[in-house]
């Protein structure tokens, strides 16, 4: 049942049942990390007779133990992390989450929205000086349909029907169906086929060097040693001034540790991990990292149907109390599963303000009095006595979450509404949402940048057990919408209908940040699956 959103809670559960946010807790099975990883006074030597005094550490990241430097074949966001460092994407999101242009000079959707005519920039080489053509293109999406299902841009080619090349800069991409969120799935790597396509793989356990036509080149890989990275002299935008790039390969924790120990000059982490790093004078930026937090109501119980007893629940809590207490501030309000950055956030949707007196009152409207002697409130039908009380199930790991589930029992209790903390351990709290044993949910999930949200809130098997022909109708909207002036009209409609309906009630979207070491100067910007998006705008103070 509701598997992608069960998928979804996972990581959210595992990142903070581990103190990590995807980028750093997304550890393969099996996976060990070099037992060589280079102590901090061999960072960046090269001969014996060099004094140290004048050997320069270079900008020095960490990642997981590669298995493939084929962008479209791996299945690691920390190495994908790395790999953006040498791959652009066909299309890119700019700050507000709209695609724009990378390798694609221009992308222009036919009316019906069904093809997209894609040509490529005119500057742009491999870093080998051959030129990038819409044959590699191509080749790009060929190679994503026969990727596994667990390579990170394996969607990207599900709606594909075909790739059509025009001219040598000029592709024509077909689709089974419209679907608004096409151009979000233009957002893979482009890689150069004649270079891929004529590999031949040496019997070696290491992963084959790649070619790319970003702002690095790889020149040299091994476990106990990591990456080389050495500036693309051919790339075409601003070259960094960071000349040469070390990656070491440490798992999350172990990279928290060579942070601290100024073995590595970045790490990205969770605001939670902030507590075990050694801060100091480092540089810290934050980002919002996706992870949509709310309470959600379980469908599946007769009172939820009524709108008044979901909305007094939602004005019983301080939503920005709970930003500031449980997430200590490292937060964004959300009032949908849409994040308060992207171009498709509606402003004007109605914000709850807590309200203790209201929400008793929609009880009360609702039949659901006090009695007399005190106690819980009850409402009495022809089909007997409805008791209201409780059970909000949280997942025992996540510290925040078992705040937000205290807050709220303090808060309904005030309303005469008995509840019980429901604390389980991971497994157990998603057996128990799979199969609907529970009234109230801390939960949340990875919000896709584009928002299709079927999978947690329309079907006949979503996570809350939601049914409504009108919301469906609203995510369908989205789904087909064949230019962006729709999508935004269908998007802005969601979200009034969203606010209106409480579905369920939106707490946060969930921060992470790099931070980096202080001799790491200018302008430093991260964005959740690119911490280091514009590291040829920084410099290093040596």
């Amino acid at each position: 049942m509701a598997k992608k959103f069960i998928a979804a809670i996972v990581m959210t559960a595992l990142m903070s049942a581990c103190s990590a946010d995807p980028k750093s807790s997304e550890i393969e099975e099996n996976e060990n990390i070099s037992s060589d990883m280079p102590e901090e006074d061999t960072l960046g030597a090269e001969e014996d007779s060099v004094p140290a005094s004048a050997i320069k550490k270079p900008l020095t990241l960490s990642m997981r133990i590669p298995r493939d430097f084929n962008p479209l074949l791996n299945e690691n966001e920390s190495v994908d992390s790395v790999l953006k460092l040498i791959f652009e994407p066909l299309v890119t999101l700019d700050a507000s989450l709209k695609p724009i242009g990378g390798l694609a000079r221009s992308f222009d959707f036919a009316q019906d929205g069904l093809s997209v005519r894609v040509a490529l920039r005119e500057d742009a080489v491999w870093s080998d000086g051959s030129p990038i053509t819409s044959q590699d293109v191509k080749y790009s999406l060929n190679v994503i349909k026969s990727a596994p299902e667990s390579s990170l841009y394996k969607e990207c080619a599900k709606n594909v029907k075909s790739c059509d090349v025009v001219d040598d800069s000029t592709v024509n991409i077909t689709f089974d169906n419209v679907y608004g969120s096409q151009a979000y799935r233009l957002r893979f790597p482009v890689i150069p086929r004649h270079y891929y396509e004529n590999m031949k793989k040496a019997i070696s356990a290491e992963p084959v060097l790649p070619i790319g036509c970003g702002m690095y080149v790889m020149e040299s890989y091994s476990v106990a040693k990591g990456a080389g990275l050495v500036v693309n002299e051919l790339y075409f935008e601003r070259k960094p001034e960071i000349r040469n790039i070390n990656v070491i390969v440490a798992d999350s924790e172990t990279s928290l540790y060579a942070f601290n120990s100024g073995v590595i000059d970045c790490v990205d982490a969770s605001m939670a991990e902030l507590a075990r790093i050694s801060v100091g004078e480092a540089n810290i930026v934050e980002y919002t990292n996706g992870f949509y937090e709310f309470i959600g109501f379980n469908f599946g119980s007769a009172v939820f149907s009524d709108a008044r007893v979901r909305r007094a629940v939602a004005l019983s809590v301080d939503i920005d109390e709970i930003i500031e207490t449980a997430y200590l501030s490292q937060a964004k309000r959300a009032m949908s599963p849409i994040s308060p950055e992207s171009w498709l956030y509606e402003p004007n949707v109605v914000k709850l303000k807590p309200d203790i007196k209201q929400a008793a009152t929609l009880l009360d409207e609702a039949g659901f009095k006090t009695p007399d002697a005190g106690g819980a409130r009850t409402r009495q039908t022809a089909a007997g006595e409805t008791r209201l009380s409780f059970d909000i199930l949280v997942n025992e790991e996540n510290i925040e979450r078992l705040k937000i589930a205290q807050t709220l029992s303090d808060s309904l209790k005030k309303l005469n509404i008995e509840t019980s903390i429901v604390s389980k351990p991971f497994f157990e709290y998603e057996d128990m949402i799979e199969s609907g044993q529970y009234d109230l949910l801390a939960g949340g999930f990875i919000a896709p940048d584009f928002p299709d949200f079927a999978f947690a809130f329309s079907g006949e098997e979503n996570i809350f057990r939601y049914k409504s022909a009108e919301m469906d109708e609203h995510i369908s909207r989205i789904e087909n919408a064949v230019n962006e002036s729709v999508l935004k009209s269908a998007a802005s409609e969601f979200q009034n209908f969203f606010a209106q309906e409480l579905v369920c009630v939106s707490l946060a979207f969930r921060e992470s940040a790099l931070i980096a070491d202080k001799r790491i100067l200018g302008d430093l910007r991260a964005a959740r699956g690119a911490p280091y998006a514009n590291v040829n705008e920084w410099r290093l103070d040596e």
